[in-house]
């Protein structure tokens, strides 16, 4: 990746650079969101041609411009390769605006903590960003994390609304 056309804040933690994607990160964004391994646990982000992930990245973009957040490409700090994804997008829930937080790695880098990293990050600075908004996963489908919602004006009033005991332990 050139960065190139590479805009908007960059977040960096102890080991990883966090951004807005760029046109240059189409064929990167492909490759992670056609493997089969990557998706396992929402199947319908699985894309089938370069032009579904360069629409991807600009709809991304284009929420970048309108709420001054959203998905961010994952690299190591020390290098432009991309990881994965990781970021909030704006949505309804329940008649209120909402942060929805997606995380979407290449399996390579799995079980070693990327997502926590980059997604505590995130959540962190959201805040900041549109204080009045809650913070949650939504998809009651994905069974592999609880599902927390917490009002960003608030980050310590968190509570789970998922069924977090019933979890199969093999998540």
């Amino acid at each position: 990746m050139s960065g190139s056309d590479v805009g908007g804040p960059v977040w960096h933690t102890e080991r990883l650079s966090l951004r807005c994607p760029s046109v240059d990160d189409v064929d990167d964004v492909f490759c992670l969101l056609q493997d089969s391994l990557a998706t396992l646990h929402n199947p319908s982000d699985a894309l089938t041609d370069r032009d579904q992930a360069a629409a991807l990245v600009e709809r991304w973009r284009h929420h970048w411009d309108d709420h001054g957040i959203g998905y961010c490409a994952v690299s190591w700090r020390d290098d432009t390769a991309v990881l994965g994804l990781c970021g909030v997008k704006v949505m309804a829930l329940h008649e209120r605006q909402a942060f929805n937080l997606l995380y979407r790695l290449s399996p390579p880098v799995w079980g070693r903590g990327v997502a926590t990293e980059a997604a505590t990050e995130l959540v962190r600075d959201s805040p900041a960003r549109a204080p009045s908004r809650a913070l949650s996963q939504v998809d009651p489908s994905v069974v592999s994390t609880p599902i927390w919602a917490f009002s960003t004006a608030s980050p310590t009033s968190a509570c789970c609304t998922g069924a977090c005991g019933d979890i199969p332990p093999n998540m």
